[in-house]
């Protein structure tokens, strides 16, 4: 989460199924061009080495955006 505050964005947990985390990226992270590389390279890599129980990390969908 540092990491990414540190550029204008934020990490919201949505929750956790089957192997599979799932995330918000809030603020500057929503308009990133860089975000997928952020997200497999950075956050799924780091919460990988810390939790066994997960495969990957997926990006949630944000009910408030199909409003």
């Amino acid at each position: 989460r540092p990491y990414v505050a540190s550029h204008g964005g934020e990490l919201v947990y949505a929750g956790f199924s089957n192997g599979v985390v799932y995330v918000y990226l809030r603020g500057a992270c929503e308009r990133c061009s860089a975000m997928n590389v952020t997200l497999r390279f950075g956050i799924e890599r780091i919460v990988r080495r810390g939790c066994a129980d997960v495969d990957r990390v997926e990006l949630a969908s944000d009910p408030a955006a199909s409003c």
